[in-house]
Protein backbone atom coordinates (compact mmCIF):
# COMPACT_ATOMS: atom_id res chain seq x y z
CA UNK A 1 0.00 0.00 0.00
CA UNK A 2 2.83 2.39 0.87
CA UNK A 3 4.43 1.74 -2.54
CA UNK A 4 1.18 2.70 -4.31
CA UNK A 5 0.87 5.91 -2.29
CA UNK A 6 4.50 6.84 -2.87
CA UNK A 7 4.09 6.36 -6.62
CA UNK A 8 0.89 8.40 -6.63
CA UNK A 9 2.81 11.34 -5.19
CA UNK A 10 5.28 11.44 -8.08
CA UNK A 11 3.53 9.97 -11.12
CA UNK A 12 2.56 13.36 -12.61
CA UNK A 13 6.15 14.61 -12.78
CA UNK A 14 8.16 11.38 -12.69
CA UNK A 15 6.09 8.74 -14.49
CA UNK A 16 8.99 6.36 -15.16
CA UNK A 17 10.01 6.34 -11.50
CA UNK A 18 6.36 5.82 -10.51
CA UNK A 19 6.17 2.86 -12.88
CA UNK A 20 9.20 1.29 -11.22
CA UNK A 21 7.47 1.59 -7.86
CA UNK A 22 4.29 0.03 -9.25
CA UNK A 23 6.34 -2.83 -10.71
CA UNK A 24 8.00 -3.29 -7.33
CA UNK A 25 4.63 -3.34 -5.59
CA UNK A 26 3.32 -5.92 -8.05
CA UNK A 27 6.36 -8.14 -7.50
CA UNK A 28 5.78 -8.01 -3.74
CA UNK A 29 2.10 -8.86 -4.23
CA UNK A 30 3.06 -11.86 -6.40
CA UNK A 31 5.48 -13.08 -3.72
CA UNK A 32 2.69 -12.81 -1.12
CA UNK A 33 0.10 -14.37 -3.50
CA UNK A 34 -2.19 -11.38 -3.02
CA UNK A 35 -4.39 -11.68 -6.12
CA UNK A 36 -6.33 -8.44 -5.64
CA UNK A 37 -3.16 -6.44 -5.08
CA UNK A 38 -1.55 -7.95 -8.19
CA UNK A 39 -4.50 -6.83 -10.29
CA UNK A 40 -4.62 -3.43 -8.59
CA UNK A 41 -0.97 -2.79 -9.42
CA UNK A 42 -1.60 -3.87 -13.01
CA UNK A 43 -4.36 -1.27 -13.17
CA UNK A 44 -2.01 1.40 -11.79
CA UNK A 45 0.78 0.38 -14.17
CA UNK A 46 -1.60 0.81 -17.10
CA UNK A 47 -2.20 4.46 -16.24
CA UNK A 48 1.51 5.17 -16.73
CA UNK A 49 2.26 2.80 -19.60
CA UNK A 50 -0.64 3.96 -21.77
CA UNK A 51 -0.65 7.54 -20.47
CA UNK A 52 2.56 9.58 -20.46
CA UNK A 53 4.64 6.72 -21.91
CA UNK A 54 2.12 6.06 -24.69
CA UNK A 55 3.00 2.36 -24.97
CA UNK A 56 -0.34 1.08 -26.25
CA UNK A 57 0.87 -2.26 -27.63
CA UNK A 58 2.30 -3.23 -24.24
CA UNK A 59 -0.68 -1.74 -22.46
CA UNK A 60 -3.19 -3.79 -24.45
CA UNK A 61 -1.52 -7.03 -23.36
CA UNK A 62 -1.73 -6.04 -19.70
CA UNK A 63 -5.28 -4.73 -19.99
CA UNK A 64 -6.63 -7.80 -21.80
CA UNK A 65 -5.02 -10.11 -19.26
CA UNK A 66 -6.42 -7.95 -16.47
CA UNK A 67 -9.96 -8.09 -17.87
CA UNK A 68 -9.77 -11.88 -18.20
CA UNK A 69 -8.60 -12.15 -14.59
CA UNK A 70 -11.13 -9.62 -13.27
CA UNK A 71 -14.04 -11.51 -14.80
CA UNK A 72 -13.41 -14.43 -12.42
CA UNK A 73 -15.82 -14.75 -9.44
CA UNK A 74 -12.95 -13.95 -7.06
CA UNK A 75 -13.03 -10.35 -8.27
CA UNK A 76 -16.80 -9.76 -8.26
CA UNK A 77 -16.32 -6.90 -5.77
CA UNK A 78 -12.95 -5.69 -7.07
CA UNK A 79 -13.27 -1.86 -7.27
CA UNK A 80 -11.36 -1.50 -10.56
CA UNK A 81 -13.09 -4.39 -12.39
CA UNK A 82 -15.03 -2.08 -14.73
CA UNK A 83 -12.09 0.33 -14.91
CA UNK A 84 -10.02 -2.37 -16.60
CA UNK A 85 -12.69 -2.71 -19.28
CA UNK A 86 -12.49 1.06 -19.72
CA UNK A 87 -8.73 0.79 -20.17
CA UNK A 88 -9.18 -1.80 -22.92
CA UNK A 89 -11.62 0.49 -24.77
CA UNK A 90 -9.32 3.49 -24.41
CA UNK A 91 -6.32 1.52 -25.69
CA UNK A 92 -8.26 0.08 -28.63
CA UNK A 93 -9.33 3.62 -29.56
CA UNK A 94 -5.67 4.61 -29.63
CA UNK A 95 -4.50 1.60 -31.64
CA UNK A 96 -7.18 1.20 -34.32
CA UNK A 97 -10.61 2.72 -33.53
CA UNK A 98 -12.16 1.67 -36.84
CA UNK A 99 -10.80 -1.86 -36.78
CA UNK A 100 -11.73 -2.39 -33.13
CA UNK A 101 -15.12 -0.64 -33.48
CA UNK A 102 -17.22 -3.77 -32.73
CA UNK A 103 -15.15 -4.57 -29.63
CA UNK A 104 -15.20 -0.92 -28.49
CA UNK A 105 -18.97 -0.71 -28.82
CA UNK A 106 -19.38 -4.03 -26.99
CA UNK A 107 -17.13 -2.70 -24.22
CA UNK A 108 -19.19 0.49 -23.93
CA UNK A 109 -22.36 -1.61 -23.71
CA UNK A 110 -20.76 -3.74 -20.96
CA UNK A 111 -19.83 -0.66 -18.94
CA UNK A 112 -23.32 0.78 -19.37
CA UNK A 113 -24.91 -2.43 -18.09
CA UNK A 114 -22.44 -2.88 -15.24
CA UNK A 115 -22.56 0.54 -13.61
CA UNK A 116 -24.98 1.37 -10.83
CA UNK A 117 -27.02 4.55 -11.48
CA UNK A 118 -25.08 6.48 -8.82
CA UNK A 119 -21.63 5.17 -9.80
CA UNK A 120 -18.86 7.74 -10.22
CA UNK A 121 -17.65 5.66 -13.16
CA UNK A 122 -20.35 7.17 -15.38
CA UNK A 123 -17.90 10.04 -15.92
CA UNK A 124 -15.33 7.52 -17.16
CA UNK A 125 -17.92 5.92 -19.43
CA UNK A 126 -18.73 9.32 -20.89
CA UNK A 127 -15.03 9.92 -21.37
CA UNK A 128 -14.44 6.78 -23.43
CA UNK A 129 -17.55 7.49 -25.49
CA UNK A 130 -16.18 10.95 -26.28
CA UNK A 131 -12.81 9.49 -27.23
CA UNK A 132 -14.43 6.95 -29.55
CA UNK A 133 -16.76 9.48 -31.17
CA UNK A 134 -13.83 11.81 -31.87
CA UNK A 135 -11.72 9.04 -33.38
CA UNK A 136 -14.46 7.91 -35.79
CA UNK A 137 -15.68 11.41 -36.69
CA UNK A 138 -19.00 11.48 -34.83
CA UNK A 139 -18.54 15.18 -34.09
CA UNK A 140 -22.05 16.04 -32.91
CA UNK A 141 -22.22 13.07 -30.55
CA UNK A 142 -18.86 14.12 -29.09
CA UNK A 143 -19.97 17.74 -28.75
CA UNK A 144 -23.16 16.76 -26.90
CA UNK A 145 -21.28 14.70 -24.31
CA UNK A 146 -18.50 17.26 -23.88
CA UNK A 147 -20.91 20.12 -23.22
CA UNK A 148 -22.89 17.87 -20.88
CA UNK A 149 -19.71 17.08 -18.97
CA UNK A 150 -18.64 20.72 -18.71
CA UNK A 151 -22.10 21.62 -17.40
CA UNK A 152 -22.02 18.85 -14.79
CA UNK A 153 -21.67 20.07 -11.18
CA UNK A 154 -19.00 17.45 -10.40
CA UNK A 155 -17.26 16.63 -13.73
CA UNK A 156 -15.23 13.68 -12.57
CA UNK A 157 -14.79 15.08 -9.07
CA UNK A 158 -15.58 12.67 -6.27
CA UNK A 159 -18.48 14.41 -4.47
CA UNK A 160 -17.60 13.01 -1.04
CA UNK A 161 -16.63 15.49 1.65
CA UNK A 162 -12.86 16.10 1.50
CA UNK A 163 -11.04 14.49 4.42
CA UNK A 164 -8.57 17.37 4.65
CA UNK A 165 -7.32 20.42 2.77
CA UNK A 166 -4.91 18.34 0.70
CA UNK A 167 -7.74 16.04 -0.41
CA UNK A 168 -9.86 19.07 -1.38
CA UNK A 169 -7.02 20.56 -3.45
CA UNK A 170 -6.51 17.21 -5.17
CA UNK A 171 -10.20 17.09 -6.12
CA UNK A 172 -10.09 20.60 -7.58
CA UNK A 173 -6.94 19.87 -9.60
CA UNK A 174 -8.44 16.69 -11.03
CA UNK A 175 -11.56 18.58 -12.08
CA UNK A 176 -9.55 21.33 -13.79
CA UNK A 177 -7.41 18.79 -15.64
CA UNK A 178 -10.54 17.12 -16.98
CA UNK A 179 -11.98 20.49 -18.02
CA UNK A 180 -8.78 21.44 -19.85
CA UNK A 181 -8.81 18.16 -21.79
CA UNK A 182 -12.48 18.62 -22.66
CA UNK A 183 -11.88 22.08 -24.08
CA UNK A 184 -9.11 20.72 -26.31
CA UNK A 185 -11.53 18.02 -27.50
CA UNK A 186 -14.15 20.67 -28.25
CA UNK A 187 -11.52 22.46 -30.34
CA UNK A 188 -11.24 19.33 -32.49
CA UNK A 189 -15.01 19.30 -32.93
CA UNK A 190 -15.07 22.99 -33.86
CA UNK A 191 -12.26 22.60 -36.38
CA UNK A 192 -13.89 19.66 -38.10
CA UNK A 193 -17.26 21.43 -38.18
CA UNK A 194 -15.68 24.65 -39.55
CA UNK A 195 -16.77 26.72 -36.54
CA UNK A 196 -14.06 29.36 -36.23
CA UNK A 197 -15.66 31.35 -33.42
CA UNK A 198 -16.31 28.27 -31.31
CA UNK A 199 -12.73 27.19 -31.95
CA UNK A 200 -11.46 30.59 -30.83
CA UNK A 201 -13.58 30.58 -27.67
CA UNK A 202 -12.78 27.00 -26.66
CA UNK A 203 -9.06 27.40 -27.39
CA UNK A 204 -8.90 30.42 -25.07
CA UNK A 205 -10.87 28.61 -22.35
CA UNK A 206 -8.70 25.52 -22.72
CA UNK A 207 -5.49 27.51 -22.44
CA UNK A 208 -6.69 29.38 -19.34
CA UNK A 209 -7.90 26.19 -17.66
CA UNK A 210 -4.73 24.30 -18.56
CA UNK A 211 -2.54 27.03 -17.06
CA UNK A 212 -4.27 26.74 -13.70
CA UNK A 213 -3.07 23.13 -13.39
CA UNK A 214 0.08 23.13 -15.57
CA UNK A 215 -1.45 20.89 -18.26
CA UNK A 216 1.25 21.73 -20.80
CA UNK A 217 -0.06 19.44 -23.55
CA UNK A 218 -3.50 21.09 -23.40
CA UNK A 219 -1.98 24.56 -23.32
CA UNK A 220 0.19 23.78 -26.36
CA UNK A 221 -2.72 22.41 -28.35
CA UNK A 222 -4.96 25.38 -27.57
CA UNK A 223 -2.21 27.88 -28.41
CA UNK A 224 -1.60 26.11 -31.71
CA UNK A 225 -5.26 26.48 -32.70
CA UNK A 226 -5.05 30.15 -31.76
CA UNK A 227 -2.01 30.47 -34.02
CA UNK A 228 -3.93 28.95 -36.94
CA UNK A 229 -6.79 31.40 -36.40
CA UNK A 230 -4.44 34.37 -36.12
CA UNK A 231 -2.83 33.33 -39.40
CA UNK A 232 -6.25 33.17 -41.05
CA UNK A 233 -7.13 36.56 -39.56
CA UNK A 234 -4.10 38.01 -41.33
CA UNK A 235 -2.10 38.76 -38.17
CA UNK A 236 1.15 37.03 -39.13
CA UNK A 237 3.13 38.48 -36.20
CA UNK A 238 0.66 37.25 -33.55
CA UNK A 239 0.36 33.92 -35.32
CA UNK A 240 4.12 33.38 -35.20
CA UNK A 241 4.29 34.32 -31.51
CA UNK A 242 1.47 31.93 -30.65
CA UNK A 243 3.09 29.12 -32.63
CA UNK A 244 6.40 29.65 -30.83
CA UNK A 245 4.67 29.64 -27.44
CA UNK A 246 2.80 26.45 -28.32
CA UNK A 247 6.05 24.67 -29.23
CA UNK A 248 7.67 25.80 -25.98
CA UNK A 249 4.71 24.57 -23.92
CA UNK A 250 4.79 21.21 -25.69
CA UNK A 251 8.45 20.79 -24.76
CA UNK A 252 7.47 20.96 -21.07
CA UNK A 253 4.92 18.15 -21.37
CA UNK A 254 5.83 14.61 -20.36
CA UNK A 255 3.18 13.25 -22.75
CA UNK A 256 3.59 12.59 -26.46
CA UNK A 257 1.87 15.45 -28.26
CA UNK A 258 -1.56 14.43 -29.51
CA UNK A 259 -2.85 14.17 -33.05
CA UNK A 260 -4.66 17.50 -32.88
CA UNK A 261 -1.48 19.34 -31.86
CA UNK A 262 0.40 18.04 -34.88
CA UNK A 263 -2.59 18.63 -37.16
CA UNK A 264 -2.76 22.27 -36.07
CA UNK A 265 1.02 22.72 -36.21
CA UNK A 266 1.30 21.28 -39.72
CA UNK A 267 -1.73 23.24 -40.89
CA UNK A 268 -0.08 26.41 -39.59
CA UNK A 269 3.12 25.71 -41.51
CA UNK A 270 1.25 24.65 -44.65
CA UNK A 271 -0.93 27.76 -44.70
CA UNK A 272 2.19 29.84 -44.07
CA UNK A 273 3.63 28.33 -47.27
CA UNK A 274 6.37 26.40 -45.47
CA UNK A 275 5.78 22.80 -46.57
CA UNK A 276 9.31 21.86 -45.50
CA UNK A 277 8.60 22.65 -41.84
CA UNK A 278 5.24 20.87 -42.03
CA UNK A 279 6.98 17.79 -43.41
CA UNK A 280 9.63 17.96 -40.69
CA UNK A 281 6.90 18.16 -38.05
CA UNK A 282 5.26 14.98 -39.41
CA UNK A 283 8.65 13.25 -39.42
CA UNK A 284 9.11 14.28 -35.77
CA UNK A 285 5.63 12.95 -34.93
CA UNK A 286 6.48 9.62 -36.56
CA UNK A 287 9.72 9.42 -34.61
CA UNK A 288 7.81 9.92 -31.35
CA UNK A 289 5.26 7.26 -32.31
CA UNK A 290 7.78 4.61 -33.37
CA UNK A 291 7.15 1.34 -31.53
CA UNK A 292 4.30 2.72 -29.41
CA UNK A 293 1.54 0.69 -31.06
CA UNK A 294 -0.51 3.79 -31.94
CA UNK A 295 -1.10 2.38 -35.41
CA UNK A 296 -4.07 4.51 -36.54
CA UNK A 297 -2.33 7.78 -35.68
CA UNK A 298 0.96 6.56 -37.14
CA UNK A 299 -0.64 5.60 -40.47
CA UNK A 300 -2.33 8.98 -40.72
CA UNK A 301 0.94 10.77 -40.00
CA UNK A 302 2.66 8.69 -42.71
CA UNK A 303 -0.07 9.60 -45.21
CA UNK A 304 0.20 13.30 -44.35
CA UNK A 305 3.98 13.22 -44.74
CA UNK A 306 3.63 11.51 -48.13
CA UNK A 307 1.09 14.13 -49.20
CA UNK A 308 3.43 16.95 -48.22
CA UNK A 309 6.40 15.35 -49.98
CA UNK A 310 4.27 14.96 -53.11
CA UNK A 311 3.22 18.62 -52.96
CA UNK A 312 6.88 19.63 -52.75
CA UNK A 313 7.67 17.46 -55.76
CA UNK A 314 9.90 15.12 -53.76
CA UNK A 315 10.29 11.41 -54.33
CA UNK A 316 8.12 9.01 -52.33
CA UNK A 317 10.55 6.16 -52.91
CA UNK A 318 11.21 5.54 -49.21
CA UNK A 319 8.23 7.27 -47.58
CA UNK A 320 5.49 5.39 -49.43
CA UNK A 321 6.70 1.83 -48.65
CA UNK A 322 7.06 2.78 -44.97
CA UNK A 323 3.51 4.14 -44.99
CA UNK A 324 2.17 0.99 -46.64
CA UNK A 325 3.98 -1.22 -44.12
CA UNK A 326 2.38 0.73 -41.27
CA UNK A 327 -1.08 0.57 -42.87
CA UNK A 328 -0.88 -3.21 -43.15
CA UNK A 329 -0.89 -3.45 -39.36
CA UNK A 330 -4.43 -2.06 -39.29
CA UNK A 331 -7.24 -4.59 -38.92
CA UNK A 332 -8.72 -3.29 -42.19
CA UNK A 333 -5.88 -1.62 -44.10
CA UNK A 334 -7.73 -1.12 -47.41
CA UNK A 335 -9.03 2.46 -46.86
CA UNK A 336 -5.58 3.66 -45.76
CA UNK A 337 -3.88 1.88 -48.66
CA UNK A 338 -6.33 3.47 -51.10
CA UNK A 339 -5.50 6.91 -49.69
CA UNK A 340 -1.80 6.19 -50.16
CA UNK A 341 -2.39 5.09 -53.76
CA UNK A 342 -4.17 8.36 -54.50
CA UNK A 343 -1.21 10.25 -53.10
CA UNK A 344 1.16 8.14 -55.20
CA UNK A 345 -0.85 9.15 -58.29
CA UNK A 346 -0.39 12.80 -57.38
CA UNK A 347 -3.91 13.34 -56.07
CA UNK A 348 -2.53 14.31 -52.62
CA UNK A 349 -5.24 12.37 -50.76
CA UNK A 350 -7.66 15.34 -50.94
Amino acid sequence: MYTALEALEIREKEPERALKLYNQGRDEAVALRESWWILFFDYLRLQIITGPLGELAEGLKIAMAGVAEADKPLYARFPQRVCLHEDVIRIQCGIDPLGFAPQIEDGIDFMTRSLAPDSLCHDCLRGVKIRYFLEVGRWEDARTLLLESLASPVRGMNPVTPQNERHMVGQKITTEKIRAAEYTQLCVVAWNRDESENLRSWALEGEATGRRVDEYACIAECLMWQAVLARRDGDASAAQRLCHRAIQEDKQSLWIAGTAYFDALCLFYEESGDLRLACQARAHQLNLLRGKGQIFVEVRAHAERCRLLSRMGHSLESALPAARDAANFLINPEPALETLERIARGENGD
